[in-house]
């Protein structure tokens, strides 16, 4: 370890019995020679909310993006249910059936209607028949409080609206994980993703959303440079963190 380089917070838990949901150990990804993500590790337990906080270029949607097998890395491990889902053997179309991704509000199919954007991702499970997709699609449409805007467009609706829509859609396909990269600040939206909580959806979220991480989140990641550089309950981190980088950041990002 080089010197003033702290050690990985991700490394120092508690010992537990219970394997983690999600396990990310030592990976590293770059762009040429700008590197994302350095070594990183982190775990995601079952029916836990892990919140991903820090400035832009600190490796949080590069992460999300790796663990969905949107980008290739470079070195380390990515674990689901025990199974390394980096395996180039392993379809990545597979991997993604097993992880409900919400990146954008803004990247549902445009000229498609409400119904259809999640019917879509329904009909990605091969065993599902149209039928039983378009079931599933209008019961998690009812379940985020959108069956109202089934037969809508997308520009049809409010930013927030579109999230719900973006959840619904990742929802739909019983994934093992949610993975959020950016939260809208809709009342709606946050009210939802407390209620998905409350059934134990596990969830990894990367937002500058403080008062989500505060009241949704069971643990909170600072990422600096590509590493987990402090982690902790939302108390810990958000209220009394060790590290002044830490504090830098929530300096700046509360004004």
């Amino acid at each position: 370890m080089s010197p003033g380089r702290l050690k990985d917070p991700s490394l120092q838990r508690p010992p537990t019995l219970e394997a983690p949901l999600l396990s990310v150990r030592g990976v590293r990804k770059a762009f040429g020679d700008h590197v994302v993500l350095d070594n990183l590790s982190l775990d995601v337990y079952a029916h836990k909310v892990v919140v991903l906080i820090g400035a832009p270029g600190s490796g949080r949607s590069t992460l999300l993006r790796c663990i969905d097998r949107l980008e290739d890395i470079d070195d380390g491990v990515i674990k689901l249910e025990g199974q390394d889902i980096t395996d180039p053997g392993l379809d990545a179309d597979a991997v993604r059936a097993r992880i409900g991704t919400v990146v954008s509000a803004d990247d549902l199919v445009p000229h498609l209607r409400v119904i259809d954007n999640v019917t879509l991702a329904r009909r990605l499970v091969p065993t599902t028949t149209p039928e039983q997709a378009r079931a599933d699609a209008l019961a998690v449409l009812e379940r985020v409080g959108l069956s109202a805007t089934a037969q809508a467009l997308p520009d049809e609706l409010s930013g927030g609206q579109r999230q719900r829509v973006a959840i619904a859609r990742a929802l739909v396909a019983r994934p093992a994980i949610m993975l959020l990269d950016e939260v809208d600040p809709d009342l709606e939206v946050l009210s939802l993703l407390d209620d998905l909580k409350r059934t134990g959806l596990t969830m990894l979220v990367a937002t500058d959303e403080m008062s989500f991480a505060r009241e949704v989140a069971d643990e909170v990641c600072f990422l600096y440079e590509g590493r987990v550089h402090e982690r902790g309950t939302p108390a810990q981190v958000l209220e009394n963190p060790r590290q002044e980088r830490t504090r830098e950041f929530l300096r700046r990002i509360t004004g």
